[in-house]
């Protein structure tokens, strides 16, 4: 999760131009994914709240938020002043097999 100023949008786009951030999308491969015309700055980061992304580091998601169990959306800055108010939860969901490090986490608290 990110805050969604628009100074911070743009430091984040700069050190993903630097890691030569490039779309993650279902069906492409890497090589075609980096074909895509993308412009990353703040600018286009701040319009879109949930992106995928592929970097020289490996994978990298943008999101402006999560959804709170009763449904709303919990910004960055709500969850921040929550600070450790928030317990996370590993749920489980039909025909989910998470590895030992990966799952669905809910968080509670809100």
């Amino acid at each position: 999760m990110v805050r969604r100023e628009r100074a911070n949008l743009g430091r984040l786009a700069a050190a993903m131009v630097e890691l030569h951030a490039r779309l993650r999308v279902a069906g492409l491969s890497d090589d075609e994914a980096r074909t895509l015309p993308v412009q990353l700055d703040g600018a286009t980061l701040v319009d879109l709240s949930i992106t995928t992304w592929m970097t020289d580091a490996g994978a990298f998601d943008v999101l402006d938020g999560l959804e709170a169990p009763d449904g709303r959306h919990v910004s960055y800055e709500e969850l921040a002043r929550a600070g450790n108010r928030v317990a996370w939860r590993r749920v489980s969901a039909p025909g989910l097999r998470p590895s030992n490090s990966e799952g669905l986490w809910q968080a509670d608290g809100f």
